[in-house]
């Protein structure tokens, strides 16, 4: 210890003495040791930080598999619960302890300065205690506030919630908060930062909370489960008899015509739920490019050793004359490097801190998206959520003594192979000069050195070309001085009936305020994905089985619409005032779906049918109108 202690005093003696070859070497290792330390942390929150809950390994997220021939149509496999499948399932199973439904909700809290719109979760009784989840004050559900829907009118608020509109008050237990036009007792709190499973709820309520009308649908397929392993009950147990029990769901729920039969079940761990393939992919590729500009770093600070150690050889000589070792040589060169290393590791974790601390004060709120898509649930990740932990400490040490050798190594045993006699006079022979010449190993620094260089400046360049043609892509609208606003009515409280006069007195009254020159309605705004889609009937053309018809994405919208996007009219004409509930049924279609559906013909005029809001018996196309992006930009 004591000598190592006093290699440390020595280097840092002779570091202190070049202030520009070390102010250099630092800075270098501290911009590329911060961003490995900054990326490595995205991707332990992404893809390596264990769930928050309690033995997060025994949770498993259960689904509905939808039949093969819906499959195709909806674009996917897997499908949610309703409320009476759900029954029928608990009540056959034996490997789970817990098992919970989770839906995402919105609803209006009034009753403070400013009515505020939340999202929310309506979950099982057991949902907090599944998790590990303890509330701070009060307490979760009981199965007595999830036995009866439509009766139990209980929340549990979120710690944000709380302390935003009720100063975070213990007594706020038992009182009442108005909930889309209903009062509902305070039960209690959940702990800081839980958000649900949905990732953004600040607010709880029962499952029977919810209508009667909705939980009574075997087809009404609108919640998410999640299940505890029971003790003893290994996951492959598990979803051997979850895959059995979906048979016996299906043969207790039969599917109506039109839905296919022979639906299952599937499970697998809900860790595997967050691993959306988006952000996996980006966060690799940038750890992997991240880690290669350290790699380029590190032939670039070897070559800066080998250089000085040709200006270090009379030291060494005379060191090797008075009696050290070669060993000894190598080893305080190496500390010497490893003292450079800690230091820019000490400064990478302090600037990877800054950034990680800037995203999260920016916006705390903010998720890391696929392109134009925001993420959801488990697979979203926010911005405050990535912080400078202990693994990522232990990362950032593994990386400063790794790097310490990559470009320490070679330049000290480089160091110490001076032919001394040679080296005090001044000179070396040419065969000393071709015996050390193999150690030098410049060449091969710099090879590699540009090697990995063009490799990143190839795939940086692949990459801005993508994001080009990304940014370069018509999405088929004009969002410039565009505002969205997402309107939610309280469940119950409209009638379809008295739903028309409010929203037609919200577009009055947008419409009427200084600067708005257009303002108009519609369900599913563009590049926000979780859009209608259905099947669509041709009523010229022989029928086929119900649901076999090709599958296209459904939107309502209000006259006015287009405009407000700057969205082209093709062909026919646009909707108008006239177009509404009593009059003939016309439907827009956009340009993809005029040249598939009908090709080498007009579709102005033709009819079809769509299975939603009332169109299934027929409408009239009466235009055509450009393609916009609905689910993505990419897509």
């Amino acid at each position: 210890m004591e000598t190592l202690l006093r290699d440390i005093r020595f280097s840092l003696r002779d570091l202190l003495a070049r202030p520009g070859f070390t102010a250099v070497v630092l800075l270098t290792l501290a911009i590329t040791i911060g961003a490995n330390t900054a990326m490595f942390s995205i991707v332990h929150a992404t893809l390596l930080r264990p769930l928050p809950f309690a033995s997060p390994e025994r949770l498993m997220a259960l689904h509905l598999v939808l039949p093969k021939s819906l499959q195709e149509q909806a674009g996917r496999e897997e499908m949610v619960w309703s409320y009476p499948k759900f029954e029928t399932f608990r009540a056959a199973q034996h490997s789970f302890a817990d098992l919970a439904l989770y839906q995402a909700t919105e609803m209006t809290l009034t009753g403070r300065e400013l009515p505020e719109r939340l999202a929310g979760e309506a979950v099982g009784a057991s949902y907090f205690r599944m998790l590990g989840i303890t509330p701070v004050v009060g307490r979760g559900f009981v199965p007595e506030e999830d036995s009866q829907p439509g009766t139990r009118t209980v929340v549990v608020l979120g710690h944000s919630l709380w302390t935003r509109q009720f100063a975070a008050d213990p007594r706020v237990v038992g009182t009442l908060a108005s909930l889309d036009g209903k009062p509902y007792t305070v039960m209690g709190v959940a702990p800081p930062g839980f958000k649900g499973l949905t990732g953004s709820a600040e607010y709880w309520v029962p499952v029977a909370a919810r209508s009667a009308d909705l939980l009574s649908g075997a087809f009404s397929h609108e919640f998410d489960l999640v299940g505890r392993l029971a003790p003893g009950v290994t996951l492959r147990r598990a979803a051997s008899e979850v895959a059995e029990l979906g048979r016996v769901v299906d043969e207790a729920h039969p599917a109506p015509e039109g839905m296919g039969g022979g639906w299952g079940a599937s499970a697998r761990p809900l860790a595997e739920e967050r691993i959306d393939p988006a952000i996996r992919r980006a966060a690799l590729v940038l750890f992997v490019a991240v880690a290669l500009v350290l790699l380029i770093a590190c032939a670039n600070l070897a070559n800066l050793q080998l250089a000085r150690a040709e200006a270090r050889r009379g030291e060494v000589a005379v060191r090797l004359a008075i009696g050290a070792s070669r060993g000894r040589l190598v080893r305080q060169l190496l500390t010497e490097s490893l003292v450079l290393a800690i230091g820019g590791g000490v400064a990478g974790v302090l600037l990877a801190w800054l950034c990680v601390r800037a995203l999260a004060v920016i916006d705390p709120a903010a998720t890391i998206t696929s392109f134009g898509r925001p993420l959801e649930g488990l697979s979203s990740l926010v911005l405050s959520s990535i912080r400078i932990d202990g693994t990522a400490l232990v990362f950032t040490l593994l990386v400063t003594v790794a790097t310490a050798v990559l470009f320490g190594l070679v330049p000290a045993v480089r160091a110490s192979r001076v032919a001394v006699s040679d080296a005090l006079r001044g000179q070396e022979d040419a065969e000393s000069n071709r015996r050390i010449r193999p150690l030098a190993g410049r060449g091969v620094l710099v090879s590699t050195e540009i090697a990995l260089t063009l490799v990143l400046l190839i795939a940086a360049g692949l990459t801005i070309k993508s994001l080009a043609t990304l940014l370069g892509t018509n999405v088929g609208f004009d969002a410039q001085h565009v505002l969205t606003v997402r309107v939610s009515l309280p469940e119950g409280a409209y009638t379809p009936e008295s739903s028309d006069p409010f929203f037609n007195e919200l577009l009055a009254r947008v419409r009427a305020i200084p600067g708005v020159t257009l303002a108009a309605l519609g369900n599913c705004p563009p590049v926000s994905g979780g859009c209608n889609e259905s099947t669509i009937t041709f009523l010229d053309r022989p029928p086929v089985p119900e649901g076999q018809g090709p599958s296209v994405g459904v939107h309502f919208i209000t006259p006015g619409y287009l405009d407000s996007l700057r969205v082209p009219l093709l062909r026919g004409r646009d909707l108008t005032p006239a177009d509404r509930k009593g009059a003939p049924k016309v439907v827009l279609i956009n340009e993809t779906a005029a040249r598939q559906l009908w090709p080498g013909e007009d579709p102005i005029g033709k009819r079809v049918g769509v299975p939603q809001g009332g169109f299934q018996d027929g409408a009239e196309v009466v235009g055509i109108v450009g393609d916009m992006r609905f689910t993505s930009v990419e897509e």
